[in-house]
């Protein structure tokens, strides 16, 4: 039974009021041994109890709601209920009428109650973009509102990245533009909840109105450069497909708590939320209430009381929900207080055919919340990823893991590396989760998300609801990216992957023979993921099991795909497009007089020749020609500096978000494909890893003929054990391994066995690699892709 404003005992008055839309309060739920404190003097100033009164369209003592103003949309296929307030048991009349013959097509009226309320119902009507006006009157006071739809209504909640304006993104001005073709509007209360002459004084009890509502229109004032950018740009997607006016209900508000936006009486009824209240200082009554500043719109309820209990009894088709920054560190809390906001929410409106209205919601940006654990954010978006299999009727979600963080072309206002300046995706997605969940048209009826794991062999093959009309690699990629397999040992490691027709995906590493399970993007930082069903919803996040595991870093820079990626510098809080790798060239000199001249070097992303994935890097150099002549003055000899040139090429780990030190404990070997495309043959050296100790080791190498397959465990453990290594590469037109071998705690010296333990493998701050040109002058190149680490076998 869908939720009926017109039915309940504690949701009609006698004289057919209804308090939802008058607005009356019950007597204070006090607690024992609390006085109620004065109405009147200092006190009052640090708590309100006034609550916000109807301040739309008025005359004569006649006014209306906001919402019922110039512009208004109203929810097609449902009745329409009208509250307002008039001179006490006046009769009241209204009528629709089409503009601009004003030709009258539905009438209704009442009388006024003792207090002055009122609420008038008209029948339900089918969305057109046809504009009609509405007229009140009582007695001799009248009040029109013109230029009023039917069509489809979706409420927007939730913090800042919901909140952020269209006029403040990157991607708004191409929506201004359409959007004077298409019926979209979107309804706007003051940001806050608050008109401005109350400051930060939030009503404790729910009032009857939200404060400064008016209706943003294309061609009305800013049109809608204010409205929320993600709930425009959902309403301009959708519109098309539902062939009928769409508008949003703005009440997003940036950094809230997901407290402030539920109800009180559901605070007061779930012992986990209120609990975590209690323990972070945040439970607040009568006597605290508004004692805060100027942050007091997370008290809990507050926005409730002002935003959402004032629309309640609304008809609308949905709710949108992008929320959670601000209670990331508190998944299981968040899981709990999540199913109660939903369930708030979807008692709060009303939605045609008498079922509770949809409710969507999204997966947080990814971002570095917690500066010292790369699991905080993983571990939020899976419980988020639960919730809405524990709602009934329709419930989904959508990731944005996968879209550009890029924050900088955002407007000064809203520029924030939480923010992504790019709303469109966003708004895309709900739109087409809408279609398929919500009104039944073609596509999914939610996000990718994995069904069952089985294990094949070597193998370990994944399955997935809501793929739509099948599973893709993101446009611009070729490569599926984010996958992560573990053996008995609960160590995770990048997995290669490939889809099966369309329907699901097959996971594994070749050193890894008996896989338990498989995660994907299941990391702080996942915009390379690549997973998404052909509608563009990309698949959700997800682990098969709970077993405690090492997690797979997804280090981009060992893809090798390009020269460029989305990286966090020094400064945690502000994501960037930096490069992965670093070049430079070095001309080698005479044995004691060190090294020459060093000169950096551009690389460049080379999709045409790779080993694997969707490109590798091309390294090109010039060779300065050799002199056996150059004197030293000061010595007085001659000196002749080697012909030829050294290269060398490291990826940068300084970076904050690499987390670094690398960790290459239990591993016993680096591996680094290399192509020479020259026809002359090359010297490849032994790369050198620097530590957080300021200690260097070299290390041994051998170079693999041309392959095609992985080198077994056994086979690296008998080149190691040999004496024999292979440094020349010849141009071989195939891709070469070079295997760099860790040092152990087994080394030997000299023959002896090492004295000390060793450089500690898990404080690796540097990682450089070196290839030698012998010819005296001219210029080369060299390509290099897919570095992976070889761990020990487990025995």
């Amino acid at each position: 039974m869908g939720h009926d404003i017109r039915k309940g005992e504690d949701d009609v008055t006698q004289d057919g009021a209804s308090p939802i839309a008058t607005g009356e309060r019950p007597a204070p739920d006090m607690e024992p041994g609390i006085p109620v404190p004065p109405r009147s003097g200092r006190r009052r100033a640090a708590w309100r109890d006034d609550p916000l009164p109807l301040s739309g369209p008025s005359r004569g003592g006649l006014t209306l709601p906001s919402y019922f103003s110039d512009g208004c949309v109203l929810q097609q296929g449902a009745p329409v209920l009208l509250p307002g307030r008039a001179r006490r048991k006046a009769r009241v009349e209204a009528w629709l009428s089409t503009q601009p013959a004003d030709e009258i097509f539905a009438r209704t009226e009442t009388r006024a109650g003792p207090d002055g309320r009122f609420l008038l119902e008209f029948p339900a009507f089918d969305g057109s973009a046809t504009s009609c006006s509405l007229t009140v009157r009582s007695g001799g006071a009248s009040v029109r509102v013109s230029d009023l739809l039917f069509g489809e209504v979706w409420v927007c909640a939730g913090q800042s990245n919901m909140a952020m304006e269209l006029g403040e993104t990157m991607d708004g001005g191409d929506l201004e533009a359409q959007a004077g073709r298409m019926p979209i509007r979107c309804f706007r209360p003051a940001r806050n909840g608050l008109p401005a002459r109350r400051a930060a004084e939030y009503p404790y009890e729910a009032g009857d109105d939200v404060a400064e509502g008016a209706w943003l229109r294309i061609g009305y004032g800013t049109g809608l450069r204010t409205g929320s950018a993600v709930g425009c740009h959902f309403a301009r997607f959708l519109q098309p497909s539902v062939e009928c006016p769409v508008a949003i209900l703005d009440l997003a508000l940036g950094a809230t708590h997901i407290h402030a936006w539920l109800p009180r009486e559901t605070i007061d009824a779930e012992p986990d939320i209120r609990r975590h209240l209690e323990a972070t200082g945040n439970l607040r009554d009568r006597t605290t209430w508004n004692l805060a500043g100027d942050w007091n719109c997370n008290q809990p309820a507050a926005l409730w009381q002002s935003k959402v209990a004032p629309l309640r009894g609304l008809a609308v088709r949905g709710i949108l929900w992008y929320q959670g920054e601000s209670d990331l560190p508190h998944p299981d809390y968040y899981r709990t207080a999540l199913r109660s906001l939903a369930d708030a929410f979807r008692k709060a409106f009303r939605c045609p055919g008498g079922e509770p209205p949809a409710f969507l919601y999204s997966l947080v940006a990814p971002h570095i919340y917690d500066l010292h654990s790369r699991n905080r954010l993983p571990a939020f978006q899976e419980a988020l990823a639960v919730v809405h299999r524990e709602i009934p009727g329709r419930c989904g979600l959508i990731a944005v893991h996968d879209l550009s963080p890029a924050w900088e072309g955002a407007a000064p206002a809203a520029r924030h590396p939480i923010h992504p300046a790019e709303k469109k995706p966003v708004g895309r997605r709900f739109a087409v989760l809408a279609q398929g969940l919500v009104y039944g048209l073609k596509g999914p009826a939610g996000s990718p998300e994995c069904s069952e794991a089985e294990i094949i062999g070597n193998k370990i093959l994944v399955s997935f609801d809501h793929a739509g009309s099948g599973l893709r690699i993101r446009e611009g990629t070729s490569t599926l990216r984010g996958f992560a397999v573990c053996g008995p040992d609960r160590r995770f490691v990048p997995a290669q992957a490939k889809l099966l027709y369309g329907l699901r995906v097959l996971a594994w590493n070749d050193r890894i023979p008996d896989p338990v399970a498989v995660t994907y993007g299941m990391d702080a930082l996942v915009h390379d993921c690549t997973l998404q069903n052909r509608e563009g919803l990309a698949a959700l996040p997800f682990r098969t099991d709970r077993v405690a595991s090492s997690p797979c870093r997804m280090d981009p820079w060992t893809w090798c795909d390009d020269v460029e990626g989305w990286v966090y510098p020094a400064d945690p809080t502000h994501a960037t497009r930096a490069p992965l790798w670093t070049a430079e060239r070095i001309v080698p000199a005479c044995p004691g007089s060190g090294t020459g001249p060093c000169e950096s070097l551009p690389l460049r992303r080379e999709p045409h020749c790779r080993s694997e994935g969707d490109a590798s890097l091309r390294l090109e150099y010039r060779i300065p020609e050799a002199s056996t002549t150059d004197a030293d003055p000061d010595a007085g000899l001659t000196t002749g500096i080697q012909p030829g040139c050294e290269v060398r090429f490291a990826p940068k780990l300084d970076y904050f978000s690499c987390c670094g030190p690398l960790d290459l404990s239990g591993h016993q070997a680096i591996l680094l494909d290399l192509f020479n495309p020259d026809p002359v043959e090359k010297l490849v050296l032994e790369a050198r890893l620097a530590f957080q100790d300021g200690s260097v080791r070299w290390l041994p190498l051998h170079l693999l003929p041309p392959r095609t397959s992985e080198p077994a465990s056994g086979e690296l453990a008998r080149l190691r054990a040999s004496a024999r290594t292979a440094r020349s590469m010849a141009q071989d037109l195939a891709w070469r391994t070079a295997v760099y071998f860790l040092p152990t705690a087994d080394d030997r010296r000299g023959g002896e066995a090492s004295a000390s333990p060793g450089p500690d493998l898990s404080r690796v701050t540097g990682l450089t690699f070196r290839i030698r040109d012998p010819r005296r002058k001219g210029s080369g190149s060299i390509l290099f892709d897919h570095v992976r680490w070889v761990p020990f076998p487990v025995t």
